[in-house]
């Protein structure tokens, strides 16, 4: 179970995540952080993780076992952002990263 946020696409000019998961949605599934949301065909699971510089990152998860816990393939930034009003979310952001903010880089473009 996690927690919604929403996709907040970049630009006009396409689709800059070479068929991520946030040009296909307009929410996703944080399954690593508290909620009661299950993820679904609509909203797809993925995990905050730490980028770079200790930052914060959304990247694609796929079910391994009974856990989330593996990210397939090498994901880079398409160009999107998520969010979500639930004061849970800036907390977990804090918690995990000691950092305040709510705009979180969706890693989801692969090179082929």
């Amino acid at each position: 179970m996690g927690m919604i946020v929403y996709v907040y696409r970049a630009g006009r000019g396409g689709d800059s995540t070479n068929g991520g998961i946030s040009s296909q949605v307009d929410a996703l599934t944080v399954v690593n952080v508290d909620g009661p949301f299950d993820p679904d065909v609509d909203r797809p699971a993925v995990l905050l993780k730490e980028g770079p510089y200790n930052t914060a990152r959304l990247v694609p998860a796929e079910k391994v076992g009974a856990n989330y816990d593996e990210v397939p393939g090498w994901y880079m930034y398409g160009g999107n952002a998520a969010s979500t009003s639930d004061s849970r979310w800036s907390r977990a952001i804090e918690e995990m990263f000691g950092a305040k903010f709510d705009f979180v880089k969706i890693f989801d473009r692969i090179e082929a």
